[in-house]
Parts: structure tokens; sequence; C-alpha cells
């Protein structure tokens, strides 16, 4: 079964699989959870799903160009901007769970180049992140 829903990122509407828990928007990176997902219409069929989104793409209210923005890059402002390093540490736990709902070190890695574990380490001593299960971190 399909179903249309819109981003919360962009604003555009778009189909997911409903038997999915989670369905990255390919526009703007932002990752929608299925079971909280409010369906504008659902199908078995592929083609009603496309139709629906056709009609309703004309209805869709204008998207200001800072909601369509990278994720990733949006955080990595967002690190920049931030003096305060217990702070700037907050800014990762929180961008990384937004993004990707759980993180690993190797996505803290991916953000702060060669300081993942360090940064990581210092997330849970200072009660930042709690660790879901094994390897994977959210923020608190």
């Amino acid at each position: 079964m399909f179903a249309v829903v819109v981003c919360p990122g962009c604003r555009k509407p778009r189909g997911i699989k409903l038997s999915s828990q989670k369905s990255t928007c390919p526009r703007c990176g932002r990752v929608i959870e299925v079971r909280k997902a409010l369906i504008h219409f659902q199908s078995p069929d592929v083609r009603e799903i496309k139709a629906f989104i056709n009609a309703m793409s004309d209805f869709s209210p204008p998207v200001k160009e800072e909601e369509c923005r990278d994720p990733w890059i949006a955080m990595q402002d967002r690190i920049k901007s931030e003096r305060d390093p217990e702070e700037r540490l907050f800014v990762i736990a929180s961008g990384l769970s937004e993004i990707l709902g759980t993180f690993t070190v190797e996505d803290v890695e991916r953000v702060v180049p060669g300081k993942g574990e360090a940064y990581l380490r210092l997330m849970v001593d200072h009660v930042i992140v709690l660790e879901t299960s094994p390897g994977r971190y959210q923020v608190l």
C-alpha cells in the first residue's frame, strides 16, 4: 500500500510505502517517520498516487528557500555559529538525531572529521546523548 504525505521540510507532496518505518525526502533530505505522517491519500496503485500528487502539487504553498536547505549544511552552519563548546555538542547531537533518528560514531565523524570518537565520548559524559542500542545514540 502506498500513501501521499507532505514533507515537513520542503512542504512538497510525495509518495511513500506504508510498510516502511521511515522515508527520506529526495528533495530536501528530511527523514519522515511513516507512522507519524499525516496521510492525505492512500492506494495500492502507484498510478493513483502519482495522479493525486500531480493534482496536489498545483495547490502547494510556495516554499521559502531556507526550508529546502540540505539539513547537513544547515547543521554545519549552526555548529560554526555556536561559541559554547557544550552547546556545540548539543547542536551536533540534536542535528544528527533530527536527520537520522539515531546515529553512530561514524555519523559524528562525518560532521567533525577526525574528532568523532572524542566528541561522542564528550556527549555521553555531559549526558547529552543516550545509547539506545549498541553503538547507536540519540539526543536526550
